[in-house]
């Protein structure tokens, strides 16, 4: 599971302290934060840190205002630190799986 918590540039109704609380409480192993303006990694290491009975993995969404960068160069022989990379929105301009096949971003793989 994803989540979009705060802190982000829109209002969101929980935090992700506050996400990992429920996670735990409802018997969750993990879940992923999300946010579409700024990588999560290091929140993620926090949350880790304050709840070590659930796991939060952090996120790079390769939407145009974090940079819209093509997954091919954020893959997984990359950097090891990154669990899940996340596509351009679907049928972005900026997304080469959809500029070169002409298949929606959706029918492929999120995460690698």
């Amino acid at each position: 599971m994803h989540a979009h918590t705060a802190p982000a540039l829109f209002k969101r109704h929980i935090d992700d302290a506050a996400l990992a609380q429920y996670a735990a409480a409802f018997g969750m192993r993990g879940f992923v934060l999300k946010d579409h303006d700024a990588s999560t990694t290091g929140r993620a290491y926090y949350v880790n840190r304050m709840h070590p009975q659930v796991q939060s993995f952090g996120a790079v969404v390769l939407n145009r205002s974090a940079g819209g960068l093509p997954p091919s160069t954020t893959g997984p022989r990359s950097c090891g630190c990154r669990r899940t990379i996340r596509s351009t929105t679907p049928n972005s301009s900026t997304c080469p799986i959809t500029r070169s096949s002409g298949a929606p971003a959706s029918s492929f793989p999120a995460t690698v």
